[in-house]
């Protein structure tokens, strides 16, 4: 119940201060964890939460240009090369959200 009430006020936190980018990011995120039903490790739903955080740098400034898929998360997730291009993972395809999320606009 605590972690519901939490999530309800940062998501009227999203609402009123930042972006539409963000928003979307977030919601995106949010609806591929809800429908997440166990089983395989949720790799294109830790690549949408990349995005998420992309999207908040960029709206506070930040170009994100050097940035690839897996660079935020490669610093909290030991493996995660394992999920992006040429790692043995890469089968397990990233989201196309997640894919556009890095370098770029």
């Amino acid at each position: 119940k605590y972690i519901i009430q939490v999530l309800q006020a940062f998501t009227q936190k999203l609402i009123v201060w930042r972006s539409d980018s963000v928003l979307k990011a977030f919601s995106t995120f949010r609806e591929d964890l809800i429908s997440y039903k166990g089983g395989e490790p949720p790799i294109g739903g830790m690549f949408l939460f990349e995005k998420y955080l992309l999207e908040v740098r960029r709206d506070l400034g930040h170009k994100n240009k050097n940035l690839s898929p897996g660079d935020i998360l490669a610093l909290f997730i030991n493996d995660i090369r394992e999920y992006t291009d040429g790692g043995a993972g890469a089968q397990q395809s990233l989201p196309a959200d997640a894919k556009d999320g890095a370098a770029g606009g």
